[in-house]
């Protein structure tokens, strides 16, 4: 079991480091339809594209799965065909070693890199990618380029790596996972983000100038009013501007300062939730979880939260329905959480009695 976290780790972090190519760093493979001039004339996001959320700085890319569907489709064009990138010859910041959402900021011309050790204020104008602020995680040590790069670096042994490894992240690796996956940033440019079971918000010092550093606005641990949850696995906002956080065993609702718990759901004693959840305009929580025996039933459900509060009434518009899902041996989490999440959608207009 150590070695198959270990493993699954550093596949991660292949996302060690943010990087920026123009598209003269890009050239097309002589052997694919590399002529770059397809595109996709309907991107999946005009399809079936959510409500923008108005306490979501963007439209999109503000939140992790890029909206409040969490449909992980945005609605610029990609170019067809099979393209080489050099990595070595783009713009580079180094952090991590899991970098999963750079966010959009209130401002086109500024991200914020989320990333599992820190958060940092990238300056994106005029093609560039440069990093002018970053504040470390509540708990977590930053990690230096040159740890960074010995993680990646060629091993002989998987000995050798795993001290590497265990040596720079601490005997538990896989807990890097945990933290800055889940992250989203709001209409007045707070940055939300985890550091395991402590929610965090960030802002900048000096909203006039980024390079002023970013402070951490405030936090809140919620590990005794998680159910008994080993870790978080969600976080979005509301439409009415409350956030939700998802752990493993329930939900939490609060305030966007951090300051208050302001309802909470234990899921039923017999699923655990692995994934984030959807939300729409009108209140809808939607919910994907897994039976915790094997073989079990599922639950997709739709919670209703509005004003800081969540229902589970039929009157209010709450549903649930069970659902078994054929998991294949090789049938990864991150599919899975796909296809509960298009259950869900797909079921949004059905309601069963609770």
């Amino acid at each position: 079991m150590q070695k198959n976290y270990l493993y699954l780790m550093v596949c991660v972090i292949g996302a060690m480091s943010l990087a920026s190519c123009s598209e003269d760093s890009i050239s097309p493979d002589a052997g694919g339809d590399g002529d770059g001039d397809s595109t996709t004339e309907v991107p999946l996001a005009q399809v079936a594209k959510p409500k923008p959320n108005p306490w979501l700085a963007q439209e999109e890319y503000s939140i992790t799965h890029f909206n409040s569907a969490q449909t992980d489709a945005f609605s610029s064009a990609v170019k067809d065909g099979t393209f080489n990138i050099d990595l070595s010859k783009c713009q580079m910041t180094w952090s991590g070693p899991v970098n999963l959402m750079t966010l959009a900021s209130t401002s086109p011309n500024y991200m914020w890199g989320m990333s599992s050790d820190r958060v940092s204020y990238l300056d994106i104008s005029d093609g560039k990618l440069e990093r002018v602020a970053e504040a470390g995680l509540p708990g977590i040590t930053m990690k230096t380029q040159e740890q960074l790069t010995r993680i990646i670096a060629d091993h002989a042994t998987y000995d050798e790596l795993s001290k590497t490894v265990t040596d720079i992240l601490g005997p538990a690796p896989q807990m890097s996972m945990a933290n800055g996956n889940y992250v989203l940033c709001d209409k007045d440019n707070y940055a939300y983000t985890n550091a395991g079971q402590v929610m965090a918000r960030y802002r900048l010092a000096n909203p006039n100038n980024p390079k002023d550093g970013i402070m951490l606005d405030h936090q809140i641990r919620l590990t005794n009013f998680t159910f008994g949850s080993f870790t978080l696995v969600g976080a979005t906002m509301t439409y009415d501007g409350h956030l939700v956080v998802a752990a493993q065993n329930g939900l939490l609702v609060l305030n966007r300062a951090l300051t208050t718990i302001e309802d909470s759901y234990p899921l039923p004693s017999d699923q655990i939730l692995t994934n984030s959840i959807c939300i729409d305009e009108n209140g809808g929580v939607y919910v994907a979880s897994n039976s915790r025996t094997p073989g079990g039933k599922g639950l997709m459900q739709k919670l209703i939260c509005k004003d800081g509060k969540i229902s589970t009434s039929q009157a209010d518009g709450a549903w649930q329905a069970f659902t078994t899902v054929v998991r294949k041996h090789h049938v990864s989490n991150s599919d899975m959480a796909l296809v509960q999440r298009l259950h869900l959608w797909a079921l949004a207009k059905t309601r069963t009695s609770w």
